[in-house]
């Protein structure tokens, strides 16, 4: 993605709903969902990753659109335990970029519920769908860092080191 464009920009024409579809993505979900979905992405998502039609993309941005409230309701902003590490292995599928960019811009361009979602893209956190489910994956770094009031300098720490350049593999 262009790093000079915004989130708004990006998306502007990834209203493609006839091209990339639920079962045409699935492979490329069923993918995304085994190397990244783990730790709290599989609590979370790993029903949406299963099934014929896979959408665990889809439920890592809802996750990333509704995070203030998930890492409230699910303790996460008061947990100091370790959550699993991440993978970094990459999907290598070209042919997976059409579905990754439409489920990126679907869910994050939606007004006031992708306000994160944008702006984690803005920044450049969040470079396509799969990083979602890598984000979610470590909820206690990813809350400290975008969600929880209080963060601890230890959780501050984890999620720096999570977000760092180069700990998320290249797309």
């Amino acid at each position: 993605m262009d790093d000079d464009l915004t989130s708004l920009e990006r998306c502007a024409s990834y209203d493609d709903d006839a091209t990339y579809t639920r079962g045409s993505c699935a492979s490329c979900d069923h993918a995304a969902c085994f190397l990244y979905c783990t730790g709290y992405c599989d609590s979370m998502c790993g029903d949406a990753c299963g099934g014929n039609v896979s959408s665990g993309a889809m439920c890592a941005l809802d996750t990333l659109n509704n995070l203030e409230s998930v890492c409230e309701d699910g303790g996460f902003c008061d947990a100091t335990s370790s959550a699993a590490t991440p993978t970094t292995a990459s999907v290598a599928a070209s042919s997976c970029t059409g579905c990754d960019s439409h489920a990126l811009c679907s869910q994050c361009v939606s007004g006031d519920e992708g306000a994160l979602c944008m702006h984690l893209m803005d920044i450049d956190v969040l470079t396509s769908a799969y990083k979602a489910m890598i984000l979610i994956s470590d909820m206690n770094a990813t809350c400290a860092a975008y969600a929880c009031k209080n963060q601890t300098s230890r959780s501050s720490a984890r999620a720096s080191a999570l977000l760092a350049p180069g700990a998320l593999p290249a797309r």
